[in-house]
């Protein structure tokens, strides 16, 4: 409807955000880019987003902290990048280096659903073993790296939260694009 309110995603910028927040707003959200150090739980928006980049902002505590509020509030939670590290320590998720280096173009995923393998752009060195994650109850992997060694993307099965360790802007969880927009209707209704 004409003057309706689009739902708002809180944007975390850990380095690397524009192009997602251009892909956002594409999708029909109004994005508010948010420093690492603020409170995001206090800022009201529908849904909040932890962008890529290139800090290490895993070993932050305060930034864990923020993460693990978040996802205690139940707010819709997209991590991608190093977000999805920043997520998985706030899980208590051990973290694996690769020998891929700290950026990898062309990175290949398989989406377990579908089977299908893609190239990503962008993926994070850090890694979180598939054997970890498959024995968490509270892990539903959605990616695997092609040699299906690694899970490089997945939701929580008790919280509207989905990870991508790689960044695919065509790609972003319809599911989380979904809650944010339910969780903005219903507040706004």
């Amino acid at each position: 409807a004409l003057g309706a309110r689009r739902a708002g995603i809180g944007l975390v910028d850990l380095g690397s955000s524009l192009l997602l927040a251009q892909q956002l707003g594409k999708s029909g959200f109004e994005v508010t880019l948010l420093p690492p150090s603020g409170d995001w739980v206090m800022h009201g928006f529908d849904a909040l987003v932890l962008s890529h980049g290139a800090r290490e902002d895993c070993h932050d505590e305060r930034l864990v902290a923020r993460v693990r509020d978040i996802i205690d509030n139940g707010k819709p939670l997209l991590a991608v990048g190093n977000g999805f590290s920043l997520l998985c320590a706030a899980l208590d998720r051990p973290l694996t280096p690769t020998a891929l280096g700290y950026y990898t173009d062309a990175f290949p995923v398989t989406h377990i659903e579908t089977g299908r393998t893609t190239p990503t752009v962008h993926s994070h060195r850090l890694r979180l073993a598939h054997s970890d994650a498959a024995h968490d109850a509270r892990l539903t992997e959605t990616h695997l790296t092609a040699d299906g060694d690694c899970c490089v993307g997945f939701t929580l099965t008790d919280r509207p939260v989905w990870a991508m360790q790689f960044t695919d802007f065509d790609a972003l969880p319809p599911a989380f694009l979904h809650a944010a927009v339910t969780k903005g209707t219903a507040r706004h209704a």
